[in-house]
C-alpha cells in the first residue's frame, strides 16, 4: 500500500465522530494487515507460479516443475539432492531417511548413523532403522550392564564386592548401567564388605613394615610386595623378594637375586649355571687360577696351569703339584716308569696299554704290543701275553705267539696242534711240526 492510499483511508475513518476514539487503534490495525498481506504476495511472488499459461515450454514453474503445453509438469528432480519432488503439488520435500539414516547432500542417498540408535542397537544399513544387537553376542553396556532386547539391562553380581552397587546412567535408549562404590573417597572395600581407609588393611590381611597389606598368608616383600610363604621367598624382613615360577632364590655375601632355575649360583650380581664358581666376578665353570682367570674343565680335568696361572689349550696340566706344565697337540698326560712312576706329556706312539690303563714308554723305549720294551730289546707282540720283550743278544726271531728263537742253530717249528703256538729244535723241525 502507498502513503497516498494510506492517508485517504485515515481521513475517511476521522470523518465518523464515534469512530474517533479508535483512529488511533484502528488505523495501526489496519495498516499492520495491509502491509502483512503485501509480504504475504511478495513471499508467494518468490515462488514460481504453477500458472503455465501463455508462458513458454521449459519456463520454472512450483518448487519443482517445469512449463509444458500450458501445464505445469513435475520435473522429478530438485535443486537440494536431499529433497524430493511431489509430483501432486510440486513442491520440494525432505528425503526421509529412517530412524537412523542421514542424507548425503552430494548424492542424495541415505547413510547409517550409529550415534542416532541406543547402546543396544544398532543401525542397519540398508533400511537405516535402528534394530536391538543379538542378546547371544551378550554385550555389555556399563560395567554392570548386559544388553537384551535392545535394552541395557542391569548385572549386580557384576560390581563383584559388596561395597559395590550397580546404578543407572543415562535414560532411554541411551541408559547404562555402572558400578558405584559405597565407600567415601579415599577409602577401600574390604572382601568382608566393610569400607576402611586406605592406609588400613581389612581383616584377613596384616600390615608390612612399609605399611603396605598383605594377606595374612603371605610374607610382605620389599617394594610393596607380597609373596606365598615357601621357597619362593628370598630373604629375610621388608628385603626379602618374591620369585616367580621358573626362578629360585640365590645369594651370596653381596646380593640375593631370582635366578632361573638350574642357574643359582649367583656370582657378583650375574645368575651362573649349576655347577659354575665366581672367577674375577664372571661366570666360570672350571678352575679359577690365582691371578682370576677362568679354565674350563675338559676330559681329564681342569686345563689350569698352576705353575704358569693359565689354562692349557690341549687337555689338563701333566706333572706333580707346583711342577705342572702344558702338553702339546696329540699329547697325552700318562704315568711313566716301573717303580715310582711320574706323570709325563706322551706322545701318541709311546702310549702303550688298554683303554684307561695306558702308560707312557719312556726314554729309550717302544710300545710294543701293551708293554713297553728297550730300543735293545726285540719286541714279539704276542696274543696271549699282549707283548714280550726278548733280549736281542739272546733272540734273533719271534716264534709263533709265545716265544722267540735263539741264535745259532735254533729253528722255529710251528704245531697244528696248538695253533700259533710255537717252539726252538735245534736243526729241522721233528714230526708233528712244522717250519715258521
Amino acid at each position: 500500500m502507498d502513503q497516498q492510499r494510506f492517508d485517504e483511508l485515515a481521513k475517511l475513518i476521522a470523518r465518523s465522530a464515534s469512530r474517533r476514539r479508535l483512529l488511533k487503534g484502528g488505523i495501526a490495525a489496519l495498516a499492520a494487515g495491509l502491509f502483512g498481506t503485501v509480504a504475504l504476495d511478495e513471499s508467494a511472488e518468490a515462488a514460481p507460479s504453477k500458472n503455465c499459461r501463455n508462458k513458454p515450454n521449459g519456463t520454472l514453474c512450483g518448487g519443482c516443475g517445469r512449463c509444458s503445453a500450458g501445464a505445469c509438469v513435475s520435473t522429478g528432480l530438485c535443486p537440494d539432492r536431499c529433497k524430493v519432488c511431489d509430483p501432486k503439488s510440486l513442491t520440494c520435500r525432505a528425503n526421509k531417511c529412517g530412524e537412523c539414516g542421514v542424507c548425503d547432500p552430494s548424492n542424495g542417498k541415505c547413510t547409517a548413523n550409529q550415534s542416532v540408535c541406543g547402546v543396544c542397537e544398532r543401525c542397519n544399513e540398508v533400511t537405516t532403522e535402528c534394530v536391538a544387537l543379538n542378546n547371544s553376542d551378550l554385550v555389555t553396556c556399563g560395567t554392570c550392564g548386559l544388553c537384551a532386547n535392545g535394552r541395557c539391562d542391569n548385572i549386580p553380581s557384576a560390581c563383584g564386592d559388596d561395597c559395590g552397587k550397580c546404578k543407572k546412567t543415562g535414560s532411554g535408549k541411551k541408559a547404562t548401567y555402572n558400578c558405584k562404590s559405597r565407600c567415601k573417597e579415599g577409602q577401600k572395600c574390604c572382601p568382608e564388605g566393610k569400607c576402611v581407609a586406605n592406609d588400613r588393611c581389612c581383616e584377613d590381611e596384616q600390615q608390612c613394615a612399609d605399611g603396605h597389606c598383605c594377606l595374612k598368608d603371605k610374607v610382605c616383600t620389599a617394594s610393596g610386595g607380597c609373596c606365598p610363604e615357601g621357597p619362593k621367598v628370598c630373604g629375610n624382613g621388608i628385603d626379602a623378594i618374591c620369585c616367580q615360577d621358573g626362578t629360585e632364590c640365590a645369594s651370596n655375601d653381596f646380593a640375593r637375586r631370582c635366578c632361573p632355575v638350574g642357574e643359582t649360583v649367583l656370582c657378583v650380581e650375574t645368575c651362573c649355571k649349576d655347577g659354575s664358581i665366581c672367577c674375577g666376578g664372571k661366570c666360570c665353570q672350571g678352575t679359577c687360577s690365582i691371578g682370576n682367570v677362568c679354565c674350563p674343565t675338559g676330559p681329564g680335568g681342569s686345563r689350569l696351569s698352576a705353575q704358569a696361572d693359565v689354562c692349557c689349550p690341549f687337555g689338563a696340566p701333566c706333572g706333580s703339584d707346583g711342577n705342572e706344565k702344558c702338553c702339546a697337540e696329540g699329547e697325552t698326560c700318562l704315568p711313566s716308569g716301573d717303580f715310582s712312576p711320574v706323570l709325563l706329556c706322551c706322545p701318541e706312539v709311546k702310549q702303550c696299554g688298554p683303554e684307561g690303563f695306558k702308560r707312557c714308554c719312556g726314554a729309550g723305549q717302544s710300545c710294543c704290543g701293551e708293554i713297553c720294551c728297550d730300543n735293545a730289546e726285540l719286541c714279539c707282540p704276542n696274543q696271549e701275553v699282549v707283548g714280550a720283550c726278548y733280549a736281542q743278544a739272546g733272540a734273533h726271531t719271534c716264534c709263533g705267539n709265545n716265544t722267540a728263537c735263539g741264535t745259532g742253530a735254533e729253528n722255529c717249528c710251528l704245531t697244528y696242534l696248538v695253533p700259533g703256538g710255537g717252539q726252538c729244535f735245534p736243526g729241522e723241525c721233528p714230526d708233528g711240526f712244522y717250519p715258521q
